[in-house]
């Protein structure tokens, strides 16, 4: 939904009039999605091969947690202090005050590399059909992060390209920064138990409200190893690979001479929270 601050426009709908004449900071987008992730940035340099990373506030990490330090230095949380996270591995590069980031996901489902794939490929075929989506976070071989940013059936292409060669049965983790996970298999209208990857390592609890597929949310009535149960049955048939989570509101805002990028905002923003 486009609200408008001075009543120009609700509907979605810019005319060619309000198109250079948005309010300054006030009009916004709203849109319901999958949560953004969760970082932090570093408040000081610190050196190459540390395990220190000094930060504003470590009350959302906790021991254990997967962590993406700067674009692809994938580690635990070793310890937290109440501004400095410490790593289970040393940082190989300078860490930049601002610039340097942890990101920080959950744990999720895994699969494997079905065929062997070469160095440099940006191609890889999994065991698990409907695991992955388009936009999603991947740790291959617990060293190396990737996004998926096209999946068809089984083959997924990865940015960057696999920076060595993997092996089948190499293991590959799909990291989410929310509760989340996809269907299994097909599933009819009416049916009150989703078939889902890894339910019970994704955090799904009962009475949590989830979404399938940004549909009216239900209510979680109870959770197994791989299987999450609603409260009330589905309205439709979902196929597999549909998504199954928590989302939260969003919104987007734009100023005055900026609504003519809003399309190329909207899209990059609805990309990353999940929406094909």
């Amino acid at each position: 939904m486009v609200d408008s601050a001075d009543a120009r426009f609700t509907s979605g709908v810019v005319n060619d009039g309000n198109w250079f004449q948005s309010a300054e900071g006030a009009d916004k987008f709203s849109f319901n999605g999958r949560p953004e992730i969760a970082f932090l940035a570093a408040t000081a340099d610190f050196p190459t091969g540390s395990t220190d990373v000094p930060v504003a506030d470590t009350k959302a990490y906790s021991v254990g947690d997967l962590v993406v330090v700067g674009e692809t230095f994938v580690t635990t949380i070793a310890r937290t202090e109440p501004k400095k996270l410490v790593l289970a591995a040393p940082y190989p590069l300078a860490g930049v005050k601002e610039r340097t980031t942890v990101f920080r996901f959950l744990t999720t489902a895994e699969t494997t590399i079905a065929t062997d794939a070469l160095s440099s490929s940006q191609f890889v075929q999994v065991a698990d059909e409907g695991m992955l989506f388009d936009g999603c976070r991947i740790v291959i071989g617990d060293t190396d992060y990737h996004m998926v940013t096209e999946i068809k059936g089984k083959v997924a292409r990865v940015f960057p390209n696999l920076h060595r060669d993997r092996a089948t049965g190499t293991k590959i983790r799909f990291l989410d920064p929310a509760v989340h996970s996809t269907l299994r298999e097909n599933h009819p209208a009416g049916a009150t138990v989703l078939k889902v990857f890894a339910g019970q390592r994704q955090k799904f609890k009962a009475k949590m409200k989830v979404r399938i597929d940004f549909d009216d949310p239900v209510e979680v009535a109870d959770v197994g190893e791989d299987t999450v149960t609603l409260a009330k049955p589905t309205p439709r048939v979902y196929p597999i690979g549909s998504q199954v989570g928590v989302t939260a509101d969003r919104k987007l805002f734009w100023g005055m001479y900026h609504a003519m990028f809003v399309s190329i905002f909207l899209t990059d923003a609805m990309r990353k929270s999940g929406f094909a």
